[in-house]
C-alpha cells in the first residue's frame, strides 16, 4: 500500500471505476457518495473530491476538511467546472482541480504528487515531534506550566526575555522549547555578551534566537545593549540567561522577566523527570526501563537537589548504567547520590582497582552510547584514538565492542 485515498463522488460509475485504478496502482481506496463523520480522514493521504454532490457543497465541505485536517490534500472534481470556481477552490486549500471527463494520465500524476506531498508533511510532523520530545520542559508545577502558556502568548510581540534561576533548573532548555513550539525554523545563537554585539551587526534573513550567559557581565557594560535591542527584525529573538534577576537599569528594555524555581521548590516535578530520563537512557543504553521503589521515590522527592534538574539528570544516568537490579532501591539512590559508591562489594578494595573497576565500566558504557564507533568514543573522552587502545588493553578489554554490549 503507497497511500490512502477516500474518493467521495455521488456518481457510483465514477466511484467504481476510478477506485478500481487507484487500486491498481497500489492505493488504499474508501469510496462514499456523501461526506459522513464515519470517513476516515485521520488515517488518509488525499481526499478525491466532487464539488456537486446531492444535498451537499463540495465548496463547504473542502472548508471544514481544510479546518479540522489541514495537511489532508484535497482534489476537487467537477463536470461543470469553469476557471472562477477552480481558482475559488484553490484559495480555500484544495490541492488542485480536475474535469470530468477524466484524464488518466493527469489524474494519476496528480494523485501521486499530493499522497507524496501528504507523506511527507507526516514525516516532517514525525521528525518535528521527535524534536520536541527530546527538548521537552518537563513539569507538573501549576505556576511553571502557566508561565510557559504566558511566555508562548507573548512570543511574537515579545523580543527580548530574561530567565532567571540557579544553575541547572533548565534556563536554556526552557527557552529552547518555547523558540522551538512556536518556530521550529528558528536557529539558535549561544553567544556571549561581546560576541553578541559583533553577531548583531549582521543581517538576519531568517528567524534565528540569541541564547546569552549573563554571568558576570557587569551593569554598566548592559547599558551599551539597548541600542542593538531597538534595531531587533520581527526574524530575532534575545534570551538572557542569568541566576539573578535583570539589574534595575534594565527593566525598561527587558519587558519579559521569569524566575524558573530551584528543583527543591517544585518536588512534584522530580517522580515526572526521573521517569522522562530512565525512558531517555534505557533507550540509548538498550536497556529495559529501570523502576522505582516507592521508598526509593519519596527519599528522591525529600532530597535537596544543590544541582536541580542537571544533578538528577545525572542521577538517572548512573543508576541507569551502573544497577544490576530491575528497580532502583533506596539504599541505591543514597549510594548515588550521597556519596556512596556504586560498588556493591561486601569488603573494601584498594583504590587502584575501585578506580580501574569504574574506567572499564565507563569506557564499556561510551562505546556502548556511540554504537561501538571507537574513533568518536576516544573524542568524547577527549584522548586519543591510540591511547585509548591503550587503554583498552590494560584494562583487560579484548573486545571492546562486544563487551559493551554485554555491559
Amino acid at each position: 500500500m503507497i497511500g490512502k485515498v477516500i474518493i467521495i463522488d455521488d456518481e457510483p460509475d465514477i466511484l467504481s471505476s476510478l477506485s478500481a485504478i487507484l487500486a491498481d496502482e497500489g492505493y488504499s481506496v474508501e469510496t462514499s457518495t456523501s461526506f459522513t463523520d464515519k470517513i476516515d480522514l485521520a488515517n488518509a493521504d488525499l481526499l478525491l473530491l466532487d464539488i456537486w454532490l446531492i444535498n451537499q457543497n463540495g465548496v463547504e465541505i473542502l472548508e471544514a476538511v481544510k479546518k479540522d485536517f489541514p495537511d489532508v490534500p484535497v482534489v476537487m472534481i467537477s463536470g461543470h467546472g469553469n476557471i472562477r470556481l477552480a481558482v475559488d477552490c484553490i484559495k480555500k486549500g484544495a490541492y488542485d482541480f480536475i474535469e470530468k471527463p477524466f484524464d488518466l494520465e493527469r489524474v494519476l500524476t496528480t494523485v501521486r504528487n499530493a499522497v507524496e506531498i501528504s507523506h511527507l508533511k507526516k514525516t516532517l510532523q514525525k521528525e518535528r515531534e521527535t524534536r520536541l520530545q527530546k527538548i521537552r520542559f518537563v513539569t507538573e508545577n501549576k505556576d511553571l506550566i502557566a508561565s510557559m502558556e504566558q511566555l508562548k502568548k507573548v512570543y511574537g510581540e515579545a523580543r527580548v526575555f530574561w530567565l532567571s534561576g540557579e544553575a541547572g533548573v533548565g534556563k536554556k532548555r526552557l527557552a529552547t522549547y518555547i523558540e522551538l513550539t512556536q518556530n521550529p525554523a528558528t536557529k539558535i545563537e549561544k553567544v556571549s555578551f561581546s560576541d553578541f554585539l559583533e553577531v548583531k551587526e549582521k543581517n538576519q534573513t531568517f528567524p534565528i534566537a540569541y541564547f546569552m550567559d549573563m554571568e558576570n557581565v557587569s551593569e554598566s557594560a548592559l547599558e551599551t545593549l539597548p541600542t542593538f535591542l531597538d534595531s531587533l527584525s520581527r526574524e530575532e529573538t534575545v534570551w538572557f540567561l542569568s541566576r539573578s534577576v535583570p539589574p534595575a537599569n534594565t527593566i525598561q528594555w527587558i519587558p519579559i522577566h521569569y524566575r524558573i524555581p530551584k528543583l527543591f521548590a517544585r518536588k512534584e516535578d522530580v517522580p515526572v523527570l526521573i521517569r522522562y530520563y530512565v525512558e531517555e537512557f534505557s533507550q540509548s543504553l538498550q536497556k529495559p526501563s529501570l523502576k522505582v521503589s516507592k521508598e526509593a521515590m519519596l527519599y528522591l522527592q525529600a532530597y535537596h537537589w544543590p544541582g536541580n534538574v542537571r544533578e538528577l539528570k545525572n542521577f538517572v544516568e548512573r543508576a541507569c548504567l551502573f544497577t544490576q537490579e530491575e528497580t532502583i532501591r533506596v539504599e541505591t539512590a543514597q549510594n548515588l547520590l550521597e556519596g556512596g559508591t556504586w560498588l556493591q562489594e561486601e569488603k573494601p578494595i584498594r583504590l587502584k582497582e575501585a578506580v580501574q573497576s569504574f574506567e572499564r565500566n565507563y569506557i564499556l558504557y561510551m562505546i556502548r552510547k556511540n554504537a561501538g564507533n571507537i574513533s568518536k568514543t576516544a573524542e568524547d573522552l577527549g584522548v586519543e584514538r591510540t591511547h585509548l587502545y591503550r587503554k583498552l588493553k590494560g584494562l583487560g578489554i579484548e573486545n571492546p565492542r562486544q563487551e559493551a554490549l554485554e555491559l
